[in-house]
């Protein structure tokens, strides 16, 4: 009967991973709430004029979906063409937002406000980790 009991109950912990790592596929983490381009501070001047202002990146608003509190994350940013992967040391708890800059191109002319950000990778506090590749 002992040798029953310990069986179930690793067949219960082994489901329970599985199902915690099914609820992760298709899906990061960490969600990208927003990504906005950013611009130089000139004069006291922050409006972003398409062709006439510089952009310093991109201001990436992140949300921790999962039930682990992060030590890392990697975002991919895309904007006309250029794109850059950078990773934040960050930790964030579960269920926290938290917004960063990044200074992805600068100094690119600013054209419109159509930035893409995505997380790749997720490093969390108790030594695991997600990937997820470019979407």
């Amino acid at each position: 009967m002992r040798v029953f009991f310990g069986l179930g109950l690793s067949l219960a912990a082994g489901l329970a991973l599985m199902t915690q790592a099914l609820a992760l596929v298709g899906g990061s983490p960490v969600r990208v709430a927003a990504c906005t381009v950013w611009s130089r501070q000139v004069g006291g001047n922050s409006v972003l004029t398409p062709n006439v202002s510089l952009t310093n990146g991109v201001t990436v608003t992140l949300v921790n979906e999962s039930t682990k509190t992060t030590s890392a994350i990697t975002v991919t940013g895309s904007y006309h063409g250029r794109t850059v992967t950078d990773t934040a040391k960050v930790e964030l708890k579960p269920g926290a937002m938290m917004t960063v800059q990044r200074s992805y191109y600068p100094p690119s002319t600013y054209i419109d406000a159509n930035a893409q950000c995505h997380v790749v990778r997720v490093e969390f506090t108790d030594g695991t980790s997600w990937s997820g590749g470019s979407q």
